[in-house]
């Protein structure tokens, strides 16, 4: 929160329906140790963060909402594999109070991504999984190379039974506000019929009780950030943009780690309800130049605040 920009920028993420479906049943039927490496069909959120005080901007109060979009189709391409592109979007949408004059704001970054997942049957147990994507981030003001990310991870996992499944691998992600490469682990462990805990470390993990076939509740935590590129006229009108010096804000790094409690509710098929709330653990955003330096006074951790999300969720059978 508090992404703006004052003087030099040192102040502060009908009928395909069935067909899809039929797509899902048939690579569910086939594989059903394969689910738990699955991403959802379809899923949509937003969340709420009320507004917080900027501590490097006395008097200024920033509001943060956060939306999220994803598709992703099974595709069988043989007995024991199978394809799963997709493409997301994301958006942070900033807006202000009591604002000094020379603020000059950042209001909506953008992050739009297209992905390929591809997993394999190397055994009745054993599954091996990788997945590769690339997109922009951005203000969008002006796209250039700027904008370019990319991503992905390889994971191999092993199932001891229809109850638990556990893997390691290898992932490069943006999750923590810049490119990291990152041990992977995973674990999905269905303790009882009413009991599953899911792990994917280091970015999430979840534990929740499963009522009926209706409800589920549970705790979570995930971790999610990007590096988006700065191109608004307002920040490149910046002198010092103008004049080539090191000083200028050529892209904003934004990461947050948060945790709360979920309900979700199965409103038919497999389309689920959700809503979340908790609490950002650790937030922080930085202003760098060209060569990925931190300006002066460029680096903030923000507050913890309270935190709402609400989604909807269209999930592989099974998962």
């Amino acid at each position: 929160m508090g992404m703006g920009i004052r003087g030099s920028f040192r102040a502060p993420q009908a009928r395909v329906a069935p067909r899809v479906g039929v797509i899902a049943l048939a690579l569910l039927a086939v594989a059903p140790d394969a689910k738990a490496q699955l991403p959802p069909i379809l899923e949509v959120s937003g969340q709420y963060l009320p507004p917080s005080d900027v501590a490097s901007v006395p008097g200024l109060r920033a509001q943060l909402a956060t939306y999220d979009a994803s598709v992703s189709v099974p595709i069988s391409v043989g007995a024991s594999s199978y394809l799963l592109p997709g493409v997301s979007y994301h958006a942070e949408s900033m807006s202000y109070a009591r604002a000094p004059a020379g603020f000059t704001p950042v209001r909506v970054l953008h992050a739009a991504d297209l992905s390929l997942l591809f997993t394999r049957a190397l055994s009745e147990r054993w599954w091996v999984s990788l997945r590769g994507s690339a997109g922009l981030a951005g203000d969008f003001a002006r796209i250039d190379s700027g904008h370019l990310r990319a991503g992905g991870f390889a994971m191999a996992t092993y199932a001891f039974g229809e109850n638990l499944v556990v893997g390691a691998g290898g992932l490069v992600s943006h999750a923590f506000g810049e490119l990291h490469p990152l041990p992977m682990l995973y674990l999905d462990w269905r303790a009882r019929p009413w009991l599953r805990m899911e792990l994917n470390l280091p970015v999430s993990a979840e534990i929740k009780t499963i009522l009926g076939d209706r409800l589920e509740i549970g705790a979570l935590a995930d971790a999610n950030g990007n590096e988006y590129a700065l191109r608004d006229p307002a920040i490149r009108a910046d002198p010092q943009c103008a004049n080539g010096a090191g000083a200028c804000a050529d892209h904003l790094s934004y990461s947050v780690v948060a945790a709360g409690a979920v309900v979700r509710v199965r409103l038919f098929s497999t389309v689920w309800l959700s809503a979340t709330a908790g609490r950002t653990l650790w937030r922080r955003f930085e202003q760098k130049d060209s060569q990925n330096r931190v300006l002066a006074g460029g680096r903030e951790d923000l507050p913890s605040e309270l935190l709402f999300r609400g989604g909807l969720v269209w999930r592989l059978l099974g998962s």
